[in-house]
């Protein structure tokens, strides 16, 4: 039984968060979100990633191979399409059971859907950070650019991003339930190396069995569904994997950068920086072990698993965003404004040039870490000694 609350807690909690102002607020941001959205998703989601989603679904649905990549191509050219390669999914099996009920209604039908579903993930992710920090939620925050191409694209990386907070917000007081919310983070496992290391080492010196066995629930029931849906799914996934190529194609970011420097056609200089990072993670954690906060240093050690990660885009820099959400507060008013560009010109870039390949946002993430670290540093001191209230009394929330 989870111990109430002390009078100290409950007071450090933020009083603006409950207010119906507030939530108002968020209702109504929902809403409009949610018109622009579908209004997108009826003029241009029919090249974007979602159509994979769907298209993988909606085989899934008929009985057919989700991973076929001539069945696909046919669903995907059959909305309006006139691809030559299809958008094969590459999520596992494990997580095709929050994709699946998408094969049960229309291409459009089905894109506006899932667009609310990425809307109120992030609002939740939002959500589930806010008592950590304190005080009104910044509203770049709600125009963070890599949320909002997450939601042009239908891009799965808010899902990563959800189950990321819900980790942070649980860990503390439900460890269980905290390792179930992982689940989420398996839609794109390589975006976060930097994390999974860490968070091994935190089980073990925090003696909290309780989170791997909430995660090997949540995998074995996603395994099981997936299985049931589709006897043949493992074998399928693995076969159309080994079509992909994945590390042949170009992504904009640093490890693709460093292996067309390096060696272009051999796969090791795209795995060098995770690689590097992987002992840099291990002395951050060294340092930071005794006071370590997940809303705090680790949400430093999320966005640096999303900069040092092989395969990414613009969209799976929305895992900054717990990083963000801590520095901002911090900063000067001068750091916000150069943040503030720093997303506009994202924002802008994101719109002009909307394929997600473009190597033109290759600087954001890399501006993105840099912005962090420096209040992060600037404030490691004030911050180690004297946390934020909020994330006194909500740690082990």
């Amino acid at each position: 039984m989870n111990p109430p609350a002390s009078p100290a807690e409950s007071s450090a909690r933020p009083k603006g968060a409950t207010k119906p102002s507030a939530i108002i607020a968020v209702v109504l941001l929902a809403a409009l979100s949610l018109g622009l959205l579908a209004l997108t998703a009826r003029t241009q989601a029919t090249d974007r990633d979602f159509v994979s989603y769907w298209a993988g679904a909606r085989l899934l649905a008929t009985h057919g191979n989700p991973y076929d990549s001539a069945s696909v191509l046919a669903l995907e050219n059959g909305i309006g399409n006139h691809f030559t390669r299809p958008l094969v999914l590459r999520n596992t099996p494990g997580t095709i059971f929050l994709m699946a009920p998408l094969g049960w209604f229309s291409y459009w039908d089905a894109a506006i859907l899932w667009q609310a579903v990425l809307i109120l993930a992030a609002l939740l992710s939002i959500w589930l950070l806010q008592p950590f920090m304190g005080g009104k939620v910044p509203l770049i925050l709600y125009a963070f650019a890599p949320i909002v191409d997450c939601f042009l694209a239908g891009q799965t990386t808010i899902l990563v991003l959800l189950g990321v907070c819900l980790f942070i917000r649980l860990q503390g007081r439900r460890p269980f339930w905290a390792g179930f919310a992982l689940l989420l983070c398996l839609f794109k496992p390589h975006l976060l190396a930097l994390f999974w290391l860490v968070l091994l080492l935190e089980i073990v010196r925090r003696r909290e069995p309780r989170i791997v066995l909430g995660a090997v629930c949540s995998v074995a029931l996603a395994s099981a569904i997936a299985t049931a849906l589709d006897p043949h799914i493992w074998s399928q996934y693995l076969v159309s994997v080994r079509a992909e190529h994945i590390e042949d194609q170009y992504f904009p970011n640093l490890s693709v950068a460093l292996r067309i420097l390096i060696a272009k056609n051999s796969l090791w200089p795209q795995l060098l920086p995770t690689i590097l990072g992987l002992p840099l993670a291990f002395w951050f954690w060294i340092r930071n072990r005794v006071h370590w906060q997940w809303p705090r240093q680790g949400a430093m050690l999320i966005a640096a698993s999303a900069l040092l990660s092989p395969y990414s885009f613009l969209v799976d820099q929305v895992l900054f965003l717990p990083a963000v959400y801590f520095c901002y507060p911090l900063a000067s008013r001068l750091e916000r404004m150069l943040f503030i560009s720093i997303n506009v010109a994202a924002f802008v870039l994101m719109l002009k040039i909307p394929e997600m390949s473009s190597p033109v946002t290759i600087w954001v993430a890399p501006a993105m870490m840099l912005w962090c670290w420096w209040i992060y540093r600037r404030q490691t001191a004030d911050v180690a000694s004297q946390p934020h209230p909020a994330s006194q009394a909500l740690a082990a929330s």
